[in-house]
């Protein structure tokens, strides 16, 4: 409900700056007229949180010093030998958040620059993903509670790679608006069930500190995915000599690119990678034991 909520949260948070944007308040359009509503928007809604929420005092306050952090960051990680699968999962976390956040991160200048989408198709865009992850979030939590997080990670995962390679192969705008939607499905499916599996893997005790490197493999996959994929973006356009033997074996084997493909083709083969990273992830994690069947 919470993820789904967050989703929810997005969609209400586009429209109220999508007039900012479309210059319907302020003269002048652009990306940059977001930012300002978006900050007020940002501080009205946590004035309740401010106002309400009360957060419980640590009688055992300390200053923690650079050096610290860093030692409790590896001390987390020599303690994820006492708890098996933790680091198996972190690892399998790093892959398939590697891919996700660069999706994320790409899928609008894909679907511009290969779709040929208007700024106001990959609004449109944007919003049924999104609420299709809000949805997503909603279903995967009931899935969760009947077969586990494991079972139901790895399920969502494989999606991932099967959709990211149907998406290699789409010309047409349609079939690109339905795997959007699919896409936005099994991004709050992933979350839905990744972060209680971690929850099985350790002891309340040491929620807190694993919880930390989740998020940091999170932020490492964030950076890495970004240059795997400007890698791929750079190298391998139709004149690359790897591209035109791929491309000669099509040929040889009935089947034709287009002059559009070709002149796009690096974004593809940058989806590629993804799908890769994903399967990789996917593997990893079969080996995460499943204490969901241990209940």
């Amino acid at each position: 409900m919470g993820v789904s909520l967050g989703y929810v949260g997005a969609i209400v948070g586009m429209l109220l700056v999508l007039p900012f944007v479309q210059g319907k308040i302020f003269a002048g359009t652009g990306k940059q007229q977001a930012f300002i509503p978006t900050a007020v928007f940002f501080l009205l809604f946590s004035l309740p949180t401010f106002i309400w929420v009360k957060e419980k005092l640590s009688r055992h306050g300390r200053k923690i010093k650079l050096k610290e952090s860093f030692q409790e960051v590896w001390d987390g990680l020599v303690n994820t030998k006492k708890y098996p699968g933790v680091l198996r999962f972190l690892i399998s976390n790093f892959f398939f958040g590697d891919a996700i956040a660069t999706t994320i991160l790409f899928m609008a200048v894909y679907a511009q620059l290969v779709m040929g989408f208007s700024e106001t198709a990959k609004t449109g865009l944007f919003l049924v993903s999104t609420t299709s992850a809000a949805l997503g979030s909603l279903l995967c939590g009931w899935v969760c509670d009947r077969i586990g997080p494991k079972k139901s990670l790895a399920v969502v995962i494989l999606g991932w790679f099967f959709s990211l390679t149907i998406v290699i192969f789409i010309t047409d705008p349609i079939w690109f608006w339905i795997m959007g939607s699919v896409i936005g499905i099994l991004l709050g499916s992933t979350w839905t069930s990744s972060r209680p599996l971690l929850a099985g893997l350790v002891p309340k005790s040491k929620m807190g500190q694993f919880f930390s490197l989740y998020s940091l493999s999170g932020r490492a996959a964030a950076i890495m995915g970004p240059l795997i994929w400007g890698t791929v973006v750079l190298y391998f356009k139709k004149d690359f000599f790897l591209v035109e033997k791929i491309v000669d074996m099509l040929k040889s084997s009935g089947i034709s690119v287009s002059e559009p493909v070709l002149a796009t083709i690096q974004y593809r083969f940058a989806v590629f990678s993804l799908a890769a990273v994903m399967l990789v992830g996917w593997f990893i994690l079969l080996k995460v034991p499943d204490k969901f069947d241990k209940q």
